[in-house]
């Protein structure tokens, strides 16, 4: 939520910027700020995606842990990825994580 609004921020100063810069030839740096800015941002959000990404793909392992959910009340299973030490709580019988 509050990524996508830096990035719509960003693209207002970089609209901004660019009417700035027709209109003046002095206003380029800014331009070149905003684009800087919103580049930034934009490759940071496809680049680095959390547990979303391909970080350790292929590293899951199913660990003995198993309860019940409390609020599902179906199985959970417990996987665990031995390259980034991430936890994740799958319901059985959806697929195992990526």
């Amino acid at each position: 939520m509050l990524r996508n609004f830096v990035i719509i921020a960003a693209g207002l100063f970089a609209l901004c910027a660019s009417v700035v810069a027709v209109r003046e030839p002095g206003g380029w740096p800014m331009l070149l700020g905003a684009l800087v800015l919103l580049s930034g941002i934009l490759f940071e959000r496809v680049h680095y995606r959390g547990s979303d990404g391909h970080g350790g793909a292929g590293h899951w392992k199913p660990t003995s842990e198993r309860f019940l959910d409390e609020a599902s009340g179906l199985p959970v299973i417990v996987w665990f990825n031995d390259v980034t030490g991430e936890r994740r709580y799958i319901e059985q019988g959806e697929a195992p994580p990526r």
